[in-house]
């Protein structure tokens, strides 16, 4: 008996779903299919392409068909990944491409920036992401776009050799103090936004000199000598000058003032006595700081004679007062203590402020501030019987403001005492005034130095429902542009996702060309107001088979918001249909 075999034939493998190029978000995840046949069936390996970089283990899984999932995607995932089926009869393989998108992130913060009147101010910033975002600068309050290369009147962006973008602002003027600088970067990913300020300044913008150290008041014997100090700071440097109930003091064969401003007076005679006034002054202005002298023969048993007592029994200077908090009307300043109390107990701190003008106050402790010709004269009602007579009992914070429409300067004025925290609010302050703080410490020898003074702050009055809109608007992303679809060789439509529509009156379209040589201010803004379900909307008037770019910014009111994410898209060619290339999905 014969008997016949029927012989199995292999089948090479082949695919029938192989990976395709994908695009992925940073944080995100991203899958390529491989669907295999053959027989036997192929056994499925997954690598990257040489020099693409290992492959991510702990976040790469082969699924049960096959598939490759990449979790919790980084920027280094980008590459190509290839699929690669065996069955020992043959191999095939195929291969996709990854692109790892992430959003816009700023690498250089523009700071706030200072600059007198008639300078150039500059602010830089820098945003990284991938693709390479746009990035444009603004102006808050002003819808026009500056992009590298742009100019706007006194303003210009430009570009450096290092990637960063440059808004340069020429001639400042008082007008400018406050503007707002905005920096903008968009890419198919996200959007991102950061803001910095702009203070102009004037020589006379200035604080007045601050007196570091002063007299005190002192009873001392006929023949004696007097030294009474007085240094004072200030940009420029001030001019020291003293008088004695109101007439200047000059040197004569007993009387001398250093160089360093302290006031020596040889064989004191009763005809000495009186109240001394040292007077810092330069253009910012002038400060002043008075003291009594008595003058009383040794023998007198009546009398307590003191000197003033040594600066090494003062408190050492309070740390610089930051400022933590701002409202409408209020700024609260923090600062440290100095760990050098002194001779004796810290008593407390005290406040200064700058209000102008003539005024006389009466202050805790029998004090009396007079505001004389920009300055202040504190003069001392204590009785002169008392060991130590500082001039102050507190650790005093001073407070320095102007109004921008005013000159010159009316001195650091005291509006606080016996503040126990590192810590104190200044309420009911005037508006678009810039303030200046300094500290001092105070215990029962007398005051410290002051501290370095506080940076520039005001206040703006702003509608709270603004404040709410601004905030809600800048801090979240509330729309994304999901497409942008060539419909003609003229029209793209565009589609968004709306995420918080509370504080959407409408968006800005702004789209520019990309092809070809263009100029920096060659840009579009379009208005569409908000209604309801509206989700997109066809621009026209385009240019025939041109790429461009687009994004929306939200606004409610004045109020601008982030912009969405951008999007690409080309029209299509003229005489025929074309279908033009789509951006990536996301």
């Amino acid at each position: 008996m014969k008997i016949t075999g029927q012989r199995k034939l292999a089948v090479k493998p082949y695919l029938s779903r192989g990976p395709q190029d994908a695009v992925a978000l940073v944080g995100g995840s991203v899958q390529f299919q491989c669907e295999a046949g053959g027989d036997p069936p192929p056994d499925v390996l997954w690598r990257r392409t040489a020099g693409g970089g290992a492959m991510p283990l702990g976040r790469v899984h082969v699924l049960e068909d096959r598939s490759l999932r990449v979790e919790r995607v980084v920027a280094e995932d980008e590459g190509e990944y290839s699929c690669e089926a065996d069955n020992g009869v043959g191999v095939v393989r195929a291969s996709a491409t990854l692109t790892v998108h992430s959003p816009p992130a700023v690498v250089v913060h523009p700071v706030d920036a200072d600059a007198e009147v008639g300078q150039d101010a500059v602010f830089e910033c820098g945003v990284s992401g991938n693709p390479r975002p746009s990035v444009f600068w603004s102006v808050q309050g002003n819808r026009s776009l500056l992009f590298p290369g742009a100019t706007a009147g006194r303003l210009a962006a430009l570009s450096s050799q290092d990637g960063r973008i440059l808004l340069a602002i020429q001639s400042v003027t008082r007008n400018d103090s406050g503007l707002v600088a905005v920096c903008s970067g968009v890419n198919p990913a996200g959007s991102v936004v950061v803001e910095a300020r702009l203070r102009v300044t004037s020589p006379e913008d200035q604080p007045p000199p601050v007196i570091t150290l002063g007299p005190t008041n002192q009873t001392l014997p006929v023949k004696s000598v007097a030294v009474l100090p007085c240094r004072a700071t200030g940009v420029p440097a001030p001019v020291i000058t003293w008088y004695r109930d109101g007439i200047p003091v000059l040197p004569g064969p007993t009387v001398n003032i250093s160089l360093a401003g302290t006031l020596y007076i040889n064989d004191l005679e009763k005809r000495d006595a009186g109240v001394y006034t040292c007077v810092a002054s330069s253009r910012s202005g002038k400060s002043t700081w008075s003291a009594t002298l008595r003058i009383e023969p040794p023998t007198n048993p009546n009398i307590h004679f003191f000197r003033a007592p040594e600066p090494t029994t003062f408190p050492g200077p309070p740390g610089r007062p930051h400022i933590v908090n701002k409202t409408e009307s209020s700024v609260t300043i923090s600062w440290t203590r100095n760990n050098k109390i002194g001779s004796s107990s810290l008593l407390g701190y005290q406040v200064r402020h700058f209000e102008g003008g003539y005024r006389v106050r009466h202050v805790e402790g029998g004090y009396q501030i007079r505001h004389v010709e920009g300055g202040y004269i504190v003069r001392s009602r204590h009785s002169v019987k008392t060991q130590h007579q500082p001039l102050d009992r507190l650790l005093q914070v001073e407070v320095f403001g102007r109004d921008p429409g005013t000159q010159g300067s009316a001195g650091w004025v005291v509006v606080a005492r016996r503040v126990q925290g590192p810590i104190y609010t200044q309420y009911h302050l005037t508006p678009s005034v810039t303030y200046v703080f300094l500290v001092r410490a105070e215990n029962s020898h007398g005051l410290s130095p002051p501290s370095v003074p506080s940076d520039p702050v005001s206040v703006l009055v702003e509608d709270g429902h603004l404040v709410e809109a601004r905030h809600g608007l800048m801090v979240d992303h509330i729309v994304e542009l999901t497409d942008a679809q060539p419909v003609s060789t003229t029209a793209v439509k565009l589609t968004w996702e709306m995420y918080d529509a509370e504080f959407v009156e409408g968006f800005y379209i702004y789209y520019r060309p990309l092809d070809g040589s263009r100029s920096p201010d060659t840009y579009t803004m379009q208005t569409v107001l908000h209604t309801g379900d509206a989700s997109g909307f066809q621009v026209a008037g385009l240019a025939v088979f041109t790429r461009y770019e687009f994004f929306l910014v939200p606004f409610y009111k004045e109020v601008d918001g982030r912009p969405s994410n951008s999007r690409t898209a080309r029209t299509h060619e003229g005489g025929g249909y074309r279908q033009s290339p789509q951006s990536a999905s996301i």
